[in-house]
């Protein structure tokens, strides 16, 4: 899975797997492009360019992370949307692509990737039982 397209409930978990695949591969990469930081305030310069242009500085040795897709984007709408995240896996050389919608837009987005061949869509889930389990192995696992 070298592009992947993430969606679930706040809270859910896109973030940690996104971290989690980064960490586990972050040997592979030449460089890691984030699109959209939260906190450019501030900053002297936050490195903001055109997508576009980002687009065509990726190699196939860099990863892309773009958590909270789409903010950013200028059009949020549904059409503006699918075209910025088709141009993004289509014309995108990265070896790696890691997009993860933004909750927000969990509604009106949950759809939006299933026609991008290059994307592999997953939902991200999780309920209390689960929860329940992994504390109980985790607790099992441990000298006491």
């Amino acid at each position: 899975m070298n592009k992947l397209f993430l969606y679930g409930t706040s809270g859910s978990g896109k973030s940690r797997c996104i971290y989690e695949i980064v960490r586990e591969r972050i040997a592979d990469f030449k460089n890691i492009f984030i699109i959209n930081p939260r906190h450019t305030v501030g900053a002297k310069e936050s490195g903001r360019i055109k997508l576009t242009e980002l687009f065509s500085r990726f190699s196939n040795e860099d990863a892309v992370i773009w958590d909270n897709f789409p903010d950013d984007i200028i059009n949020t709408d549904l059409d503006s949307a699918r075209s910025v995240l088709e141009e993004l896996s289509e014309k995108g050389n990265a070896k790696c692509l890691l997009v993860a919608l933004k909750p927000k837009y969990l509604e009106i987005y949950r759809e939006i990737a299933n026609k991008i061949f290059e994307l592999s869509v997953h939902e991200i889930t999780y309920n209390n039982d689960n929860f329940k389990n992994i504390i109980r192995s985790y607790g099992d696992s441990i000298e006491q």
